[in-house]
């Protein structure tokens, strides 16, 4: 299950990066006048979690994280990966953009944890910067989650 989920979510990556050239502005820059997200982020993942039980404990988790964004038009298709836990954690996103403000939703492969994040990308091309916060849940907990990146590497 986990190999053919990872093999339609590339040939969707895959579909969405051939389709992204056509619906572009001039200038690597969509509808809305903004610079696109496509390409590699780098930055800082928080996540607290509060037991939904007296006997759940919380807890609070800081790691580093590479965000992989795919857009086409205000489409986004976007993976992330926690690589410095014993095993990468890896959430499968989609959402929109508009305007620099953005939303992703999606879940871990695997381990059904869902979560949706809400953003704003601010910067010009070359020096973008995002900033979001969300919720996820697992089946005895609420995750409150924040995330900071700067794009390192621009696929336009």
């Amino acid at each position: 299950m986990r190999t053919r989920t990872a093999a339609a979510f590339a040939a969707l990556l895959a579909l969405a990066a051939a389709g992204a050239g056509l619906l572009r502005a001039q200038d690597g820059e969509v509808a809305d006048g903004l610079p696109s997200l496509d390409g590699t982020w780098e930055g800082k993942f928080s996540m607290k979690s509060t037991g939904l039980a007296a006997a759940v404990e919380g807890s609070k988790l800081k790691r580093d994280c590479i965000l992989e964004v795919q857009q086409s038009g205000a489409n986004l298709i976007a993976v992330l990966t926690l690589p410095d836990m014993a095993e990468d954690t890896v959430y499968y996103l989609h959402g929109q953009v508009g305007n620099g403000s953005f939303w992703l939703q999606g879940d871990t492969s695997g381990f059904g944890t869902p979560m949706q994040i809400v953003g704003k990308a601010t910067g010009s091309p070359g020096s973008l910067k995002m900033k979001a916060s969300g919720v996820g849940s697992t089946t005895d907990s609420v995750l409150d989650v924040g995330l900071q990146a700067k794009q390192t590497v621009s696929t336009e």
